[in-house]
């Protein structure tokens, strides 16, 4: 039979809050880890089920825990759009700078998904909107990506418009000193990349002309 740790990680995936009572009740692990590293409260994040969030953390879930990825359940929430169950995560002491394997941050994760009530909320409670990706030798093409390159690739122009109006810097480099305009340009995000150009951005090319 299975576990009643795996039992209790199948409960939650399932959405069923009788179940994750009993298996918590019968002594199942709330940080018991599945074979991706992640904790019943990651699962729980990242299909948005608010009340079984809250019934894991007034369990004792740790709110920070990280998966084989590093991936913590805010991460989670933040690449599958659940904005309420993001809210619980912070208001229980979520770290919203926090780093995954990839060096990417929620926002990050919310702006490369185009989640913008999420880059609002994680902007709110101080994410850092200028973070750069670190470079890692495994993840060569996005070394130095800021949240607005991440919007600017994926063509999110509302997302990229509150970047810039939450101080994003437009002409933030990444390690091949591509601009977020470019990125935008390169995949012919047309929209996106009038926007950047609207408030000041400028191409790798324009700003080695001006010499910067």
């Amino acid at each position: 039979g299975e576990s009643p740790n795996e039992l209790l990680l199948k409960a939650v995936n399932a959405g069923n809050i009788e179940v994750i009572k009993k298996h918590l009740a019968a002594g199942a692990d709330v940080n018991a880890k599945g074979d991706d590293g992640g904790t019943p409260l990651h699962d729980a994040a990242f299909w948005g089920h608010k009340e079984i969030a809250e019934l894991l953390i007034a369990n004792g879930a740790d709110v920070n825990a990280k998966d084989i990825n590093e991936w913590t359940p805010l991460r989670k929430a933040a690449w599958h759009g659940q904005k309420e169950v993001a809210e619980l995560l912070i208001a229980k002491g979520a770290d919203v700078n926090a780093k995954d394997w990839f060096e990417t941050t929620p926002l990050h994760i919310a702006a490369h998904g185009g989640h913008k009530e999420i880059v609002e909320l994680l902007i709110a409670k101080g994410a850092d909107v200028n973070a750069k990706q670190e470079e890692r030798i495994e993840m060569v093409d996005t070394g130095g990506w800021t949240p607005l390159h991440h919007a600017a690739i994926e063509g999110h122009k509302e997302v990229a418009e509150l970047l810039i109006a939450k101080g994003a810097d437009v002409d933030a480099k990444n390690v091949d000193g591509e601009t977020p305009l470019d990125l935008a340009i390169e995949l012919k995000q047309t929209e996106t990349a009038d926007l950047i150009r609207k408030h000041g951005g400028k191409t790798k090319k324009e700003l080695e002309a001006a010499g910067k």
